[in-house]
């Protein structure tokens, strides 16, 4: 039990910023972090915030966080609401790069999405 545990803790050092920070471009490589996406809609997306695998994306006040969950479960991601306009993303300690990348990817498409049809 101690070396899971040792292992889980090694992997959320390693990886754990990695939700919102990694950033390695379109080449073939883990692509991009929440905090890249953010970047692109910065009038949809109003704040990022989390520690370690657990991250908060605060959307703006046109933008509820249970339309973009219930979006990003038809594409087989699960987040959660937190409030109005917060999604959460609570990866499990077990999660790749490449995994945050298609979470990423993923929160991407919704996002663009919910701004096109004029929700943001």
């Amino acid at each position: 039990a101690d070396l899971v545990i040792a292992a889980l803790a090694r992997q959320v050092a390693q990886h754990g910023g990695a939700m919102l920070i990694i950033d390695y471009g379109r080449d073939g490589n883990p692509g991009e972090s929440l905090q890249a996406v953010a970047d692109r809609y910065e009038g949809a997306v109003v704040e990022l915030r989390g520690r370690g695998f657990l991250c908060g994306v605060r959307l703006a006040d046109a933008l509820p966080a249970g339309d973009a969950v219930a979006a990003m479960r038809e594409e087989n991601l699960l987040t959660v609401p937190a409030g109005e306009n917060t999604v959460r993303f609570l990866p499990p300690l077990v999660i790749s790069e490449e995994e945050i990348a298609l979470a990423a990817e993923t929160f991407e498409r919704v996002l663009g999405r919910m701004v096109a049809a004029g929700d943001g």
